[in-house]
């Protein structure tokens, strides 16, 4: 009985020790890794302003990066469902139907049934939005114009910009919901016409803020037929 005590005793000592080393190695590899990115970052962002084809190379770098963190997923995996098979050679993904898609992201209750009655309704709601907010939408164009035209410099045009797209987001925070999604639609309209190369280094920000309006506006779009199909049935 000893024995098996001592044994057990053993074996929780070794796992204690794997596990603090394991700890201690992941430790130090996050902080390799942090000076490593930072001198990819750094050594990205030096090249892009030498290469003659900045989207060209941008585009090739986030494709390698996306292509090889892929497999940091599994991290994940682990805290998973152990019930899950995880076979790399399982294309599970094949054969999915828009229809569960649409119910996991909207909710069961709320799933969309016609995906080209969502897009004809999404068409008529964003050529509505514009044609009533035309004169919104040809002031921001104006006010853009004349950023660029004042600011040569690829940094100053898109740190004036940015500056332009946060003050008119804070500005129409307190507006009805109609007006705000509206006015929002039309400056991500207004700003997806300007070249990302002529931003600078504020390229980034400005299209993820742009993404993330874009976002909220399709959601509101989405939500709105939801309720009208709601509405329909009742």
């Amino acid at each position: 009985m000893e024995k098996t005590s001592t044994k057990k005793e053993n074996e929780e000592m070794l796992l204690n020790e794997a596990e603090m080393e394991i700890r201690k190695n992941t430790d130090e590899l996050l902080k390799w890794l942090g000076g490593t990115v930072r001198y990819l970052v750094c050594s990205i962002k030096g090249l892009s302003e030498l290469s003659k084809d900045k989207k060209g190379y941008r585009s090739y770098v986030t494709e390698r990066l996306l292509a090889n963190i892929e497999r940091l997923s599994e991290i994940a995996d682990i805290y998973g469902d152990e019930t899950t098979d995880c076979d790399d050679d399982n294309d599970s993904h094949v054969g999915i139907d828009e229809k569960d898609i649409a119910a996991a992201l909207f909710g069961q209750e709320d799933k969309i049934e016609d995906f080209d009655d969502l897009y004809n309704f999404y068409a008529k709601m964003i050529t509505t939005i514009l044609a009533v907010n035309r004169e919104e939408f040809l002031t921001m164009r104006l006010h853009i114009s004349a950023i660029k035209f004042i600011n040569k410099a690829g940094d100053a045009f898109g740190s004036e910009l940015l500056g332009y797209i946060c003050d008119h987001i804070l500005r129409t925070k307190n507006q009805i919901r109609e007006k705000r999604i509206a006015n929002m639609l039309c400056l991500v309209m207004a700003i997806r016409e300007v070249p990302s190369e002529l931003l600078g280094g504020y390229a980034e920000v400005i299209e993820s803020i742009i993404d993330h309006s874009s976002l909220i506006v399709c959601m509101s779009v989405t939500n709105d037929y939801i309720n009208n199909e709601k509405n329909k049935e009742n």
